[in-house]
């Protein structure tokens, strides 16, 4: 049985989050597709540890990890954050992104005890992940050449 965990990125996941950006295919589906070095990698990462407006989480299954989300405060007036996800190359076409999407937004709704808006930006040439917030219910709200946005609310349950 598959045990799936979601839980904070530490240091230890630097090297690791680096390999998974600097992937090709991750690259060709980023607004920023540039090769990232790795001193360019250890600033932002060691910015993000410490960073009290932005959430890192590693999904792991059965204890290995397989893919980061990231949450990054927009504004704090309408509480909107937007969100980014990214699979592992070894990973990819197996069914995974939805529970990291899923696990991710429980972990974090339970961390920013407040509602709060998710913003994704996705590029549409990018149909899996296109498919995959469309699916988890996230609303699609603006369309341009390259790009699709998407919004989805996350309220606290009292």
């Amino acid at each position: 049985m598959n045990q799936i965990a979601i839980n904070r990125a530490n240091h230890t996941h630097s090297k690791l989050i680096w390999e998974w950006r600097n992937d090709q295919e991750t690259r060709s589906m980023s607004r920023q597709g540039n090769f990232i070095s790795w001193r360019k990698h250890c600033e932002w990462f060691k910015d993000c540890l410490s960073s009290s407006t932005r959430y890192l989480y590693i999904l792991e299954l059965n204890s290995k990890p397989i893919g980061i989300t990231r949450f990054d405060l927009l504004t704090s007036t309408n509480n909107s954050y937007e969100i980014s996800i990214n699979l592992a190359s070894c990973f990819r076409g197996k069914g995974l992104g939805k529970s990291l999407l899923h696990y991710s937004l429980i972990r974090f709704n339970k961390e920013v005890s407040y509602d709060k808006l998710i913003l994704a930006e996705v590029k549409r040439e990018n149909l899996k992940s296109n498919l995959l917030f469309s699916r988890y219910g996230f609303v699609l709200i603006h369309q341009d050449k390259t790009i699709n946005r998407y919004s989805y609310t996350l309220y606290i349950k009292t």
